[in-house]
């Protein structure tokens, strides 16, 4: 029935299942330029959420990466991207600019989130780390979560939330890092 209605707009279903761990579901819906009415706020009270700093988006959920992706570009952030845990390190390592962020998926084929972290972290020391999961945060230990007081979004997630953690691990007047 929900499968039904998600296409009838337009939308698709995913879904992910681990035995032991549970299931779980992804709507996407197509892109509006309409607001939804709990999006629209009063004017003025919209706070921006704009950066300039360089994000490495890891992700391997192809729609998702690219959603990510224009949120972040939207935002004003330059963006390096994978689809494989393992590519991280490379695209890492090759570019030479400064890295201020890693935005990496928690559960990934080949390699964790955490995993993915704790190399780009050793290779690039200083670079700020946010997770991201449709698992709640409380369940994703045994995929390779790191401590409980890392950084976490939890999907789905719109641009604002996105932008909110965003500042608060860079920092409202952060620079790019050397």
């Amino acid at each position: 029935m929900v499968y039904g209605i998600v296409k009838q707009h337009g939308g698709e279903v995913s879904c992910y299942s681990e035995l032991g761990h549970g299931s779980t579901f992804k709507i996407y819906w197509p892109a509006t330029d309409q607001p939804s009415e709990s999006a629209a706020s009063p004017e003025g009270t919209r706070i921006p959420h704009h950066g300039n700093e360089t994000i490495l988006l890891v992700e391997d959920d192809e729609k998702l990466r690219e959603l990510v992706r224009q949120m972040l570009l939207l935002q004003g952030y330059k963006v390096l991207e994978t689809s494989q845990s393992s590519d991280a390190v490379g695209v890492a390592s090759k570019h030479d600019g400064p890295i201020d962020l890693l935005l990496t998926d928690v559960v990934m084929p080949q390699m964790s989130g955490q995993e993915v972290a704790e190399q780009i972290v050793a290779l690039r020391p200083g670079i700020k780390v946010v997770f991201m999961s449709g698992y709640p945060k409380s369940t994703t230990s045994g995929h390779g979560m790191p401590d409980p007081s890392a950084f976490f979004l939890q999907k789905p997630f719109g641009m604002d939330t996105l932008g909110q953690i965003l500042r608060q691990v860079l920092g409202p007047g952060a620079k790019s890092a050397a």
